[in-house]
């Protein structure tokens, strides 16, 4: 009897010991059975600035994925083309075309071997202050590159000028034909535009110079209005040069080169997108126009007063008429823009934009003054025939055209100097308060007009305490799903307060913010909201 209960004891003892180690067996491997995907680094990482474009972006995961869908979403919201390559646990997305200086958001979604459906965004910067990441030297590069576009950017302005307000010129007021040097002056502008793309293209990828013989930087000036404004550009100065070949359609075809080269011009730069948006671009358009028929007809009528004969004293009477209007809707158009980009007289000394203002109104002051001059007293003097008066007018002249040449060499200038306008603008503040009935949350947002952030966090109980937690988690996505959701990562500041700093968001849209307090093991609290980070719709 007792040896019989002795043997059951033991049966029952190894059946015990064969159930607990196969349960064991199963608490162990039940992680690896049922767990899914998780992202375990990224190049980039998570709210990381670059200095320059990457050519290919990875993705590891814990375990292998089968397979990926990725779009690259920048701050317009347009996805950006990607090619992607499932290699086991990672993933390799290779970009078509360079990257421009921005934010931008990576979204992915892939699928684990448990078939799982994975989905995230990892949002990322290029472009740090003063770092041009391509170049070996540094700031001396950086330096030739701004001077390189500053001569480029001279010489396209005024090959323009002169080519296109000098067919104009001679057209409507010299009536004959265009010169051959104004067709030179149309290829130049033509080739400086071509170069200005590739220039812009290094500064905003940071390549080094031998990289103009890729399409790396070329398709990365490609992408922005610079491009469209060189294009519209392009067609004007195409129409003046089929004024010079076209005699029955001449008069129209290098007036409409003269409105769209001041079109072009409105479409990029620091004033056409100011104040009123419409008014501004008009105004942009005018003043270029108003600019392009006085500049481009000054060469014209030097060559007209030596000396000038019955042809040339009509031509000059045509000139004399004309110019006020054009005179006076510079003034206007240029007041205006002037006006709504420095907002304020102490802003004219206090600022680069503004001492540059100064000095291009000077000189404009000055010619302007040597151009009436010209209309009020020499004129007339040389209508009535007297040679001394038209060697006068000739001198003025070609110091009209010295002085008009630094005015577009000073304009130049501009395009590394932001106007008051823009320094004027101050980071924006927004809250939000999300709460349920076991604690709430306050989110106090300060945003730069870039996007970058500063996040604080407070959280706090309903009864107004501190919330004591083991883990809180900050993820944001955009509502309308253009963005997947992305970690803002949170540092501790003190009981019940945390803090991001400096976090880059790709596009300025409506935010889905949502907030995850971990308690305890087992005890997980969900805060949702929704805020815009600078303007409200």
């Amino acid at each position: 009897m007792y040896r019989r209960d002795r043997r059951a004891r033991i049966r029952f003892l190894r059946m015990a010991a064969t159930l607990l180690i196969f349960g064991w067996a199963m608490l162990i491997g039940a992680p690896h059975v049922m767990a899914h995907a998780v992202l375990v680094s990224s190049t980039p990482a998570q709210g990381e600035r670059l200095s320059a474009s990457p050519v290919v972006m990875t993705l590891r995961f814990s375990e292998h994925v089968s397979r990926v869908v990725a779009t690259l979403v920048g701050r317009d919201g347009h996805a950006i083309p990607l090619s992607t390559e499932v290699l086991g646990d990672q993933i390799a997305i290779r970009l078509l075309e360079p990257l421009v200086r921005g934010a931008y958001a990576l979204n992915w979604r892939t699928v684990s071997e448990d078939g799982h459906p994975v989905a995230a965004s990892i949002v990322f910067a290029i472009g740090q202050e003063a770092v041009m990441g391509g170049f070996a030297d540094g700031t001396a590069s950086e330096t030739l590159l701004k001077i390189l576009t500053l001569a480029t950017t001279f010489g396209f302005y005024l090959a323009c000028f002169f080519g296109v307000g000098g067919t104009v010129y001679s057209v409507w007021i010299a009536e004959r034909p265009p010169t051959r040097t104004l067709t030179l002056h149309i290829v130049i502008g033509w080739f400086f535009g071509l170069l200005l793309i590739g220039l812009v293209g290094l500064e905003e990828t940071g390549f080094s110079f031998n990289a103009l013989a890729t399409w790396g930087p070329w398709g990365a000036g490609m992408q922005g209005t610079l491009a469209r404004s060189v294009a519209l550009v392009s067609v004007s100065l195409g129409l003046a040069l089929a004024a010079k070949v076209n005699t029955t359609a001449r008069g129209a075809l290098s007036l409409f080169s003269l409105a769209t080269l001041g079109l072009a011009f409105a479409l990029t730069g620091h004033a056409s997108g100011a104040g009123v948006t419409w008014l501004s671009f008009i105004a942009v358009a005018a003043h270029v126009s108003a600019v392009c028929f006085w500049v481009g007809a000054l060469p014209g009528l030097w060559r007209l007063l030596a000396p000038p004969g019955p042809e040339q004293k009509r031509a000059l009477c045509r000139f004399s008429s004309a110019i006020p209007y054009s005179v006076a809707m510079m003034t206007v158009a240029g007041c205006y823009l002037a006006y709504i980009q420095v907002e304020s007289p102490g802003a004219l000394i206090n600022t680069d934009y503004g001492n540059i203002l100064l000095l291009k109104l000077t000189l404009v002051a000055l010619t302007l003054c040597l151009g009436a001059w010209n209309r009020i007293i020499l004129t007339q003097q040389v209508l009535d025939g007297r040679p001394s008066a038209a060697r006068k007018m000739k001198g003025v002249i070609a110091i009209e055209i010295g002085l008009i040449v630094g005015v577009v060499a000073v304009t130049s200038v501009w395009r590394f100097t932001p106007p008051p306008r823009a320094l004027a603008l101050r980071p924006v503040l927004a809250s939000i308060h999300l709460h349920d009935p076991a604690a709430m949350a306050t989110l106090s947002f300060v945003t730069k007009p870039d996007l970058s952030f500063n996040v604080d966090l407070s959280l706090q109980t309903a009864d107004f305490n501190p919330l004591d937690t083991r883990e809180i988690r900050l993820r944001m996505s955009a509502a309308d799903g253009s963005v997947a959701a992305f970690e803002v990562p949170l540092k501790w500041l003190s009981p019940g307060r945390w803090a991001a700093r400096d976090f880059q968001a790709p596009c300025d849209c409506h935010w889905a913010v949502r907030v995850d307090v971990l308690v305890s093991d087992f005890d997980v609290i969900t805060l949702d909201g929704q805020l815009k980070l600078i303007s409200s719709k």
